[in-house]
């Protein structure tokens, strides 16, 4: 189901892109990914093409990426107003994550991502009625991690109610921040 879904990924800087969709088709050869360096262009693909999820930077020229998500949340019909968005941010404070989600997104993750991590909140916030997955190619993610050996600590499907930690914080960015040097 990963392998086929169509991401917009939008990122201002052209090194955290070319690292998102190197990984991505490295795990995914399928995925169909387009690129946009700012919100305004996000906004204009979202209104042009299909997506099954939004890769959403928040910090970008232009058109930041909550304005972003306010302009197609508000403006676009549906269903492309209702497409999934993941904020992909190095802020994850408490606070910056309630900002998020009030403003229309449906989860975030932090910079430099997880790819595992990124790969199950794509796969939980996919629509599940997407026909085009069944095709010959469409290997279910639980299937796929039976069989490599992958445990998540939670694969529970997309849930309307979302919980937001006390305390959030991304102990492999400090790690790598700070050289492991505690």
């Amino acid at each position: 189901r990963l392998n086929n879904c169509k991401i917009l990924l939008v990122e201002d800087n052209e090194f955290n892109q070319l690292v998102a969709v190197d990984t991505l088709k490295s795990i995914l050869p399928n995925i169909e990914i387009q690129t946009a360096i700012n919100g305004r262009e996000a906004v204009n693909a979202v209104i042009k093409h299909d997506f099954d999820v939004i890769l959403m930077d928040i910090q970008m020229p232009v058109m930041n990426g909550i304005e972003a998500t306010q302009e197609i949340r508000n403006t676009l019909p549906a269903p492309k107003k209702d497409i999934s968005i993941i904020a992909m941010t190095a802020n994850v404070l408490q606070d910056d994550v309630k900002v998020y989600f009030n403003n229309g997104m449906n989860a975030f993750i932090s910079k430099p991502f997880n790819t595992e991590e990124l790969l199950t909140k794509i796969n939980d916030l996919l629509p599940q009625d997407l026909s085009r997955y069944n095709e010959p190619s469409y290997q279910p993610i639980e299937d796929y991690n039976v069989k490599n050996n992958i445990q998540y600590p939670n694969n529970s499907p997309k849930t309307a109610e979302i919980s937001i930690p006390e305390n959030v914080i991304d102990l492999s960015f400090m790690n790598q921040f700070t050289k492991n040097d505690h």
